[in-house]
């Protein structure tokens, strides 16, 4: 019986409007052959990347503001911008791992239906395979080795008696051969024969898109979110232009995959609302909808379904067919002629003992039981594993692409406190050098015997002949222009004081 549960996060994807391109409401009854259906799913699609646009004119109005912003004449030392940075890379690392560990649950239940799905596609061919044996088996019977059995059996027979007894067992046999061929024929008619392959192909093909999409976008997203905070730690300009620029790709890339999981996970909530219903309608043209219904809910305990008719009546022909030749054989040795018609005998007999064998085995196979289980497994395997998994790993996605248009709002602010700084601030000099420029004499400077010195009281026309300053002086003047003014200046003095 179908003990299988409809899980809670099914209602609520289910729940979700579906709005075509119109902004019509339409029903939420799976049915991928409506175009209004179809139109629903792929707005809903479209929303993830409606909302990339909103955020990345965001990002891009922090990256013009911090663009614009005087930059800082001194450097800042703050750690702000990157510990947040490094929280977010912390959370970030934890969605995505949540995502990889979904992405493979996933895969494990889309294995678990091709499973499946190819055991259905084997009972169906192994039960066409078997009938289309027993029809030619029922065809050879009737039309060949029972003929030649009663045509051996006459020639040797001289008794008029006999040979009626005989006539009459060869022509029962030879009804009950046909009647087995007839019931044969109709269970081959009557037996769908679809092959399942495709289906299992294209989801395998699919399948392998999908897991490798996942996991290409979800490292990348890491790995940007890494470089992201190196170039923070480092203040690094090379690192965070990289990070700013394939930012936005990525951030991209994430709103898409938001895009895809949402409109799969809608839809897959969809279908297990009412999978048997729509299996129903895929198949009705090829399958009558009672022999579906007999397989989908299995109800009579093991019954062989619609087929269960045709089966026994062939067997109930073959088992007939068999005591009749044993009549035959008994007949023969009571003549003395079982020497002579042991060949015919035995080739009629082993045909109906494999007709009886396969017709029993084609009894077992379709037993609604496991077909029954195997549709159990695919429901479980959809509509729990799968559409679970899927909404994790659109969590995942979803948390990611919040964490990444953060990131471009904080990364431009960490640009004006990053690089080197030209031009600002001194720096240090070795006074004792007599090649840096000296600035024009002032009071107390360069005098041997300046103001706090134990030598002496200042006096600023002493000149200081060491080669330097004193270590306590002030740091000399960069300007060489002041330079010049100053040694021309001096000039000038020495001249008018010879004059």
């Amino acid at each position: 019986m179908d003990s299988f549960e409809r899980e809670w996060i099914t209602n609520f994807l289910h729940s979700f409007p579906h709005v075509t391109f119109s902004f019509k409401l339409n029903n939420s009854t799976f049915n991928p052959d409506d175009a209004d259906y179809r139109e629903s799913i792929i707005f809903l699609a479209i929303l993830p990347v409606v909302l990339f646009v909103l955020f990345l004119i965001i990002s891009l109005c922090c990256t013009c503001y911090q663009c614009k912003k005087e930059r800082p004449q001194k450097r800042v030392k703050s750690c702000c911008p990157a510990g947040i940075i490094g929280i977010i890379i912390f959370v970030a690392i934890a969605a995505a791992a949540i995502g990889l560990y979904a992405n493979e649950k996933t895969d494990n239940g889309v294995n678990d239906f091709n499973d499946a799905v190819k055991d259905v596609n084997k009972t169906l061919t192994e039960a066409l395979t078997t009938i289309n044996k027993m029809h030619g088996i029922a065809a050879n019977l009737a039309d060949r080795s029972i003929p030649d059995l009663e045509k051996v059996l006459m020639g040797m027979i001289s008794n008029l008696t006999v040979k009626t007894q005989i006539g009459e067992f060869t022509k029962d046999m030879l009804d009950q051969s046909t009647k087995a061929k007839t019931d044969i024929k109709n269970l081959l008619d009557s037996t769908p024969d679809v092959n399942l392959d495709f289906i299992s192909d294209n989801t395998t093909n699919g399948e392998f898109i999908r897991w490798t999409s996942t996991v290409v976008v979800l490292s990348v997203i890491l790995f940007v979110l890494v470089v992201s905070l190196c170039g923070c730690c480092k203040r690094s300009r090379c690192l965070l232009a990289t990070s700013i620029s394939f930012g936005f790709l990525i951030l991209f890339l994430s709103w898409i995959m938001n895009g895809v999981y949402l409109g799969g996970s809608v839809t897959n909530a969809d279908l297990c609302v009412d999978p048997e219903n729509f299996i129903e309608n895929v198949v009705n043209e090829r399958i009558e909808k009672d022999i579906i219904k007999t397989y989908i809910k299995c109800k009579d305990d093991g019954a062989a379904g619609q087929y269960s008719h045709d089966i026994s009546e062939a067997l109930s022909a073959v088992t007939l067919a068999n005591d009749t030749l044993s009549k035959i054989y008994n007949v023969s040795i009571s003549l003395s002629i079982i020497n002579k018609v042991k060949g015919p005998i035995i080739a009629v007999r082993t045909q109906l003992n494999y007709g009886f064998g396969n017709l029993t085995a084609l009894s077992n196979v379709f037993q609604c039981q496991r077909t029954h289980d195997n549709y159990l497994a695919i429901k479980e395997a959809v509509c729990h594993t799968v559409i679970f998994n899927m909404s994790l790993i659109l969590a995942a996605f979803l948390l990611l692409s919040l964490l990444l248009s953060l990131t471009q709002c904080i990364l431009p602010k960490m640009w004006h406190l990053s690089g080197k700084r030209r031009g600002s601030g001194y720096r240090p000099v070795d006074d004792t050098d007599p090649f840096v420029p000296r600035p024009p004499p002032y009071q107390d400077y360069g005098a041997v015997y300046g103001i706090g010195s134990p030598l002496g009281p200042s006096n600023s026309d002493a000149i200081n002949m060491t080669g330097g300053p004193p270590l306590d002086s002030p740091p000399p003047a960069y300007s060489v222009r002041g330079f010049g003014e100053s040694r021309h200046a001096r000039s000038h003095s020495t001249t008018s004081s010879e004059a």
